[in-house]
């Protein structure tokens, strides 16, 4: 399982900012083909996109795709652009989901081709909110993104304020992943002059789940990384923790004032792996 913490958007128009985001530090790269290309550039910057997919290096950052939506010329077009290319990204970030139905039109056309490219579908509308158990547990889904820009204006708040609360819909995000056994992506962070709001955001998206946040600069990136990343102390508890339960034949062991089982364990050897120990 890939463990990336964050995840880059790039304009897929843009050669020279992919290979610059190719040495930024992100985990992962989105090169979007959807909001960040005018509609006069979108074949150009497929075109853009698959020449870079072409030369990605092993250790390069792990590529996807953000396609256009699907009820578009542009997105249909851009599905069949990835499904002919021989260098394939790690998943198609699909926008504007509505359904599973969204997701196995994807899923069965990457069948066809014999692709073993996943599937990110981003939850930008109420209407998927209320099908997002079955858009993560659909075939194909890798991950699932949580869009709070769109979510917003497609639920009629307000996007300029930051006093608007979508924690209940990033929850159902995040626990649908969860019972999918699939990856939680966490909306973007609009605002690249505010590090600690992001550490804080990023901090709190953890908390809730998810598994990497979303950046729209690379400036964002090592907030991001850091806010992800087990502290010391964090990683300090969890050695003694898994020290303790492997000096004993027990099932159970009574750590800092609570009984803890092997669940718990296997979760702090999970902490100490992503800390890169």
């Amino acid at each position: 399982m890939s463990h990336e913490r964050s995840i880059l958007f790039v304009p897929g128009s843009d050669a020279d900012a992919i290979d610059a985001a190719t040495r930024s530090g992100a985990d992962g790269l989105i090169l979007d083909l959807e909001d960040t290309v005018s509609p006069a550039n979108k074949a150009a910057a497929r075109e853009v996109t698959l020449d870079a997919l072409s030369s990605w290096a092993d250790d390069d950052p792990t590529p996807f795709v953000r396609v256009n939506g699907l009820d578009t010329t542009e997105g249909v077009a851009d599905l069949e652009a990835v499904v002919a290319n021989d260098a394939a990204p790690e998943a198609v970030v699909l926008p504007d989901v509505r359904g599973p139905t969204d997701v196995r039109i994807v899923a069965d056309r990457l069948d066809d081709a014999g692709s073993d490219v996943g599937v990110v579908p981003i939850v930008e509308r109420p209407d998927a909110l209320f099908a997002v158990d079955a858009i993560a547990a659909a075939d194909r889904v890798s991950a699932l993104a949580f869009g709070s820009v769109d979510f917003r204006l497609n639920a009629g708040m307000s996007i300029l304020d930051d006093d608007v609360d979508v924690t209940i819909p990033k929850y159902l995000v995040s626990l649908a992943a969860s019972a999918a056994g699939v990856r939680a992506f966490d909306t973007v962070y609009l605002d690249r002059s505010d590090p600690d709001g992001l550490r804080a955001a990023a901090r709190e998206a953890r908390a809730m789940g998810y598994d990497a946040k979303m950046a729209i600069h690379e400036d964002q990136i090592e907030p991001i990384a850091e806010a992800f990343a087990p502290s010391e102390a964090e990683r300090d508890r969890a050695r003694r923790l898994v020290e303790q339960f492997e000096a004993t034949d027990e099932g159970v062991v009574y750590f800092e004032g609570s009984f803890v089982d092997k669940p718990v364990v296997d979760q702090q050897r999970e902490l100490l792996e992503r800390g890169g120990e």
